[in-house]
């Protein structure tokens, strides 16, 4: 069809739609049958969804009066209703339909790759992306088989792939996609056909993720002027396309333009959609964002409160959506003169977010993105503290205090819980569980239930209420399990609860890298620091910007692991061994991240408990040098945990009469063992067919000197030493639940940058209000993103592209590690960027700790085989011989091997977690 006949055919179809429906015809022949079946195609080509759905309905309830279920007529019925369903917003339903088809069709039926692409698609929106992006390359793979280069059917695989890439944060590769696919479509198809704008859709999207904003636009402001050709003015594809163009042109500082293309959208979105759609909603604040860019806040200011004011009544009061409104109106607050206000309303959303992030209803990969998607929120409110002059600011820094840490290992700790939920009744877990997502699919419904049938929203609301009020039950109930008691009763806990948790002498320090905004410059990337007294004290500390301390790090890392640099200032009595360069880099460190803390901090301090992020995870902190000249470690015990948030759960492993040691070491990464495979459950390979893992010869010696260790000091009988191809996953999952000590020398694996992390920094704030973007979950968990190499880890990849030998972080977090009290991940390290890297170096601890680890000894960086192998002997020495506290224990460790002449990467690259 050409642009003109596009527009003539939607008015055609609805017509005849409207004397159909009329005229009260039956489909008693097959000839009516295959008539309304031909409107119904034509209704879904020319975009008249709602006629389509109602038409292929009718079809196929006639087809099931007299055909099995079975008969692929029926079935082909069933998945053209689905894909109506998807397009109206119905995406719960169509992905059940899909799904049942999916499971009852066999590989040869030629509706099988239709229907597993749009389960791919369902899947997509719902957030499911692993799983969208299997069903989608399954089916690109078919095809590919199938169809010529440019062949159309080719490209709509590639172009769901391509859309799924984007979700996944894989810009490139989706821009690789997209290009191919826009390029066969201007060829094949007829000017107007909507395939083309959702390439050129693609494609946009991805230019803008890279950066390119003037490309997109470009792409955008095409689309737009077409959709405007071929589309009545009210058609909703058309407002999001204008919201799209509307939202480049603002990046582009193209106030004007903006505007008017935000007005246009509001105008006919006021009139075609309840006042409660996210659509319109977002078209809102987009438009007092082009206002508060223009110096106009009094109407920026006014119409945030109208959006404020819609969501309060028709979102449940915790809704992720209302916590961004939430946010937006108190920095308009706050640049109008009305500190005091903003205040109050980001003390709201800090306890909104807590209430959130402390309850458990929610998948662990879910409640990561949730907290993820806080962070703009969470910059807000720091930047506010640093800006305060008046108001409840201690009580406000105490709640950004503990929002900090009720986000920060938030997804670890829901995987503990229900773990231990589990443990208790597995059955009736599951039971919830199943209820709650029932109850959360009905909650989603509510709004399009009663759309066109209400005239105002008291209905909705009610609606909303009884289901919301169900939910919140099922919640509770779950959450009962989890914690032992009920939300209610628990509360929520306050400054004075965790800092009483602390040791004697001890200061809480939480590090947060997080968007410095002002209402008069740009926002700059910042370090804080938060810390936290015994007696409930909480502190705001700026420390420096983010480039400064990453620069910082970055030159540590550098030249720590070199294997020439000697001992960090000379000991007493020594001749000094001093490298300067390296104690350059130390000392620039210390003055950057640290003196400005130390200054804050009270005098009495002799002991730290922090809790880091991202770069921060990969410098040796304990041994950077004071001004003084001694080293961190000789002046306070640090004790680093996942989130200060730990605090409040009482440790319950110790050292027992008869431990038990599981070691894993001189790992053949080429062969696996005759051990019962576990390949449903192998591990994704992350498209990195060319890394291969080199034999660690020195960690079979390690392994063996500390089973020499133990051995003198407990029973021989109770150790597992697993070497070569019998170190292998398998084994580690029969072997892990009887361990007090475990101890993994092995490579650590890294996903690379490409890979989107949910854990990644969102760049637009305004991404927050995606359409559907509170179903979703942008990005995979850092879980999944990083593990451990055993046995087989270099073998091919299984059909499904996933390796036996790799254990990702997150199946570490399901192992059962209720029994130890002490496990060791040795000889890992990482080439990628610090961020990544130390986003993965957390994530490998806190999966320990997720298991039931009640310590985990970690290094930064490889270190040498024989001062590793010094080195943990010396260690477990002390703590199993001598009996010493593991931090005692490794403190001394590291400055014997100081004291010896080890090379600093060999003694200070230890890190140990927990307490």
């Amino acid at each position: 069809m050409t642009n003109g006949r596009f527009a003539q055919a939607r008015a055609e179809v609805k017509d005849a739609w409207v004397k159909w429906s009329e005229a009260g015809l039956e489909l008693c022949d097959e000839g009516a049958k295959r008539a309304l079946a031909r409107l119904a195609k034509i209704a879904y080509l020319s975009r008249e969804i709602r006629v389509a759905h109602d038409a292929w309905s009718s079809v196929h309830a006639e087809l099931a009066k007299d055909l099995p279920a079975d008969d692929p007529k029926v079935q082909a019925g069933l998945a053209n209703i689905a894909l109506a369903k998807m397009f109206l917003g119905d995406v719960r339903s169509a992905r059940s339909i899909l799904a049942s088809l999916h499971r009852d069709l066999s590989d040869e039926a030629p509706l099988k790759l239709i229907v597993c692409e749009n389960l791919g698609v369902a899947e997509r929106s719902l957030g499911n992306l692993y799983r969208a992006r299997d069903l989608q390359e399954q089916v690109l793979a078919a095809r590919s088989n199938l169809f010529p280069e440019n062949d159309v059917r080719l490209q709509s695989a590639r172009a769901n792939l391509a859309t799924t890439k984007v979700a996944l944060g894989d810009y490139r590769g989706a821009l690789a996609i997209s290009e191919k696919v826009l390029v066969v479509f201007l060829d094949k198809l007829p000017p107007g056909d909507p395939r083309i704008n959702a390439a050129r859709t693609n494609v946009a999207v991805a230019l803008s993720s890279l950066g390119d904003i003037e490309g997109a636009h470009a792409l955008y402001e095409q689309a737009h002027r077409e959709l405007c050709e071929t589309v009545p003015a009210e058609d909703q594809h058309l407002q999001l396309t204008r919201l799209a163009l509307a939202n480049a042109k603002l990046r582009l500082r193209d106030f004007d333009g903006a505007r008017r293309l935000l007005e246009q959208a509001i105008d006919i979105l006021s009139e075609t959609v309840p006042s409660t759609h996210r659509s319109l909603q977002y078209a809102l604040v987009q438009l007092a964002r082009t206002d508060a860019a223009q110096g106009n806040m009094e109407h920026a200011l006014a119409l945030l409160e109208r959006v404020y004011a819609t969501d309060s009544q028709s979102l449940p009061r915790d809704h992720p959506r209302l916590a961004m409104t939430r946010t937006f109106l108190a920095m308009a607050r706050e640049s109008s003169g009305d500190v005091s206000g903003a205040q109050q309303l980001m003390l709201e959303w800090t306890q909104s977010t807590r209430r959130l992030a402390t309850s458990w209803p929610l998948a662990p990969r879910e409640l990561g993105a949730l907290a993820q998607s806080q962070s703009y929120s969470l910059s807000a409110l720091v930047s506010l503290l640093g800006r305060c002059e008046a108001g409840p600011e201690q009580d406000l820094t105490a709640a950004a205090l503990l929002t900090i840490e009720a986000l920060r290992g938030v997804e670890v700790r829901a995987v503990r819980l229900r773990a231990n939920a589990r443990r208790q009744d597995a059955s009736k877990v599951e039971e919830l569980e199943s209820l709650l997502r029932v109850t959360a699919e009905e909650l989603s419904r509510v709004p399009a239930s009663v759309r066109g049938v209400v005239e105002d929203a008291s209905d909705v609301n009610e609606k909303l209420r009884k289901v919301v009020a169900r939910k919140e039950e099922l919640e509770g109930k779950l959450a009962q399990m989890a914690h032992g008691e009920s939300p209610q009763d628990r509360g929520l806990p306050q400054i004075l609860e965790l800092a009483s948790r602390l040791p004697e002498r001890a200061v809480g320090i939480s590090f947060l890298e997080y968007n410095h905004t002002a209402p008069t410059t740009e926002p700059e990337r910042r370090v804080a620091a938060f810390l936290v007294e015994r007696n409930g004290q909480a502190t705001r500390c700026d420390v420096a910007s983010s480039a400064a301390v990453q620069a910082a790090v970055e030159r540590v890392r550098l030249v720590s692991r070199r294997g020439d640099q000697r001992a960090v200032r000379s000991l007493p009595g020594e001749r000094p061994k001093t490298d300067d360069e390296l104690e350059l880099s130390l000392a620039a460190l210390r003055r950057v991240l640290l003196d400005p803390v130390l200054k804050t901090m009270p005098a009495y301090a002799n002991s730290l408990v922090l809790s880091l992020e991202d770069a921060l995870q990969l410098v040796p902190l304990d041994a950077l040098p004071l001004a003084s000249g001694e080293l961190v470690g000789d002046k306070f015990q640090l004790q680093f945990t996942i989130s200060l948030g730990d605090l409040l759960e009482d440790p319950s492993i110790e050292v027992i009469d008869s431990p038990t040691l599981l070691a894993f070491g001189g790992i053949d990464y080429d062969e696996s063992a005759s051990a019962p495979s576990d390949r449903p459950n192998a591990t994704l390979k992350f498209d990195r067919e060319s890394a291969r893992f080199t034999k660690l010869d020195g960690t079979a010696r390690e392994v063996n000197r500390i089973v020499d260790s133990f051995t003198r000091v407990f029973d021989k009988s109770r150790c597992n030493v697993l070497l070569g191809h019998d170190a292998s996953k398998h084994s580690l999952k029969i072997l892990a639940a009887d361990s007090t000590f475990l101890h993994l020398a092995t490579h650590g694996f890294f996903a690379p940058e490409s890979v989107r992390s949910t854990a990644d920094p969102v760049d637009n704030p305004l991404s927050r209000f995606e359409f559907g973007s509170e179903d979703r979950v942008s990005g995979l968990s850092p879980l999944v993103l990083t593990g451990l190499a055993l046995a087989g880890a270099n073998l091919p990849p299984n059909e499904l592209g996933r390796r036996d030998g790799i254990v990702t972080a997150e199946e570490i977090a399901q192992l059962d590690l209720s029994n130890c009290y002490l496990a060791t991940l040795s000889a890992c390290e990482s080439s990628l960027g610090v961020r990544r890297a130390g986003q993965g170096f957390a994530s490998l601890r806190a999966a320990m700790h997720a298991a039931g680890a009640r310590f985990v000894l970690s290094t930064l960086w490889k270190v040498d085989d024989t001062a590793a192998m010094l080195m943990m002997a010396d260690f477990y020495e002390r703590l199993w011989k001598k009996e010493q506290d593991p931090h005692a224990a490794l403190w001394a460790a590291k400055m014997a091997a100081r004291k010896r002449g080890d090379a600093f990467r060999d003694w200070a690259g230890w890190v140990l977690s927990g307490r």
